[in-house]
């Protein structure tokens, strides 16, 4: 399962590299799909994240909210069909859990020994701009 969520973005998808421009090193990694497999990613309108890397030393809220918001301004002119963006995570990830239970509209379902996650676009969009507001 794992080795699918890699390589669907690489044969069917995007993928966005962070690189430090200064020594040429890969710091994250974003790999998403238009579509979902099991409607052969006809569905364009969700889109789907399967892989997100980001080195620990660099993990900070900060980071991860100005990552959502090149994410969702990115997604937004690249496909304009894009209504939900929905993604899976360990349901033992705890720390997960609680970061993304901070986003009101976020919707978790388990599924086994998964956490499915979706919202939409719009809202996800509305959440981030919480915190770029002009001053």
């Amino acid at each position: 399962m794992k080795l699918s969520f890699i390589t669907s973005p690489i044969l069917f998808g995007k993928v966005i590299l962070c690189v430090d421009e200064e020594e040429h090193r890969l710091e994250g990694a974003l790999g998403y799909v238009y579509g979902t497999g099991a409607n052969d990613y006809q569905d364009k309108d969700i889109c789907q994240i399967e892989v997100a890397f980001c080195k620990s030393s660099l993990r900070s809220t900060p980071l991860f909210l100005r990552g959502l918001k090149y994410f969702t301004a990115f997604v937004s002119e690249d496909n304009k069909e894009v209504k939900q963006i929905q993604f899976w995570a360990s349901a033992e990830d705890h720390r997960l859990r609680r970061l993304f239970s901070k986003i009101d509209a976020m919707q978790r379902t388990e599924v086994g020994e998964l956490d499915f996650y979706k919202i939409s676009l719009d809202a996800l969009k509305s959440y981030c701009d919480r915190f770029f507001r002009k001053r």
